[in-house]
Parts: C-alpha cells; sequence; structure tokens
C-alpha cells in the first residue's frame, strides 16, 4: 500500500471520528485499528505519522473516553514518539552530513 492511500484513508478516519459522536466503543475500535497500524507506519511510512497522531488527539479528546483507554492512547503516542526517534537516529547514524558511512 502506498504512502499517498495511506495518508487519504487516515484523513477519511480523522475526519470520521471528529464529525460523530464518539462512544466509547468507538474509542476502543480506534485504538485497536492505530495498535495494528502504528509499528507498520513508523517502518515504512513515516510521513503519514501526522495523521495517526490527529486521531490520537481526536480519541483523546473525547468526553467518553475511559481512564484505560486514554491509558492506552498516551503508551501509544509515548511509543510512536520513541519508535520515531529511534528511526531518526537511526537514519542519522546511517546518514551522516559528512559523507562517511558512520560518520
Amino acid at each position: 500500500m502506498n504512502s499517498a492511500l495511506i495518508t487519504m484513508i487516515l484523513q477519511a478516519v480523522s475526519t470520521l471520528l471528529q464529525q460523530t459522536g464518539l462512544t466509547t466503543k468507538a474509542i476502543q475500535n480506534g485504538i485497536a485499528l492505530l495498535s495494528g497500524l502504528v509499528p507498520v507506519l513508523v517502518k515504512e511510512y513515516r510521513d503519514v505519522l501526522p495523521y495517526v497522531q490527529n486521531i490520537i488527539t481526536v480519541l483523546k479528546s473525547s468526553d467518553k473516553i475511559t481512564d484505560a483507554q486514554m491509558a492506552d492512547l498516551e503508551a501509544m503516542e509515548a511509543k510512536l514518539d520513541a519508535d520515531w526517534d529511534a528511526a531518526v537516529d537511526a537514519y542519522t547514524k546511517n546518514h551522516p552530513k559528512d559523507g562517511t558511512e558512520n560518520g
């Protein structure tokens, strides 16, 4: 799946979540969706991660969210940030500015 298609799907999901009344079940389904997507996206499609972060923000903003769901989303956000930082570090290590392989 290419990143343009994934971006369109994530934009649609985000829009739907923002326009519909979120229920506890909808929030749980959003968490399940993101739990499956985030590892793949971090590895393959870094340019769509802002859309994932937007969905997390939408889910967290619901007044229907449970404490457990909020904890799941906060943990997911922390992992996403850590995975992103690790990916940037790995890229930087393998693509140094001075043109050598390992800096």
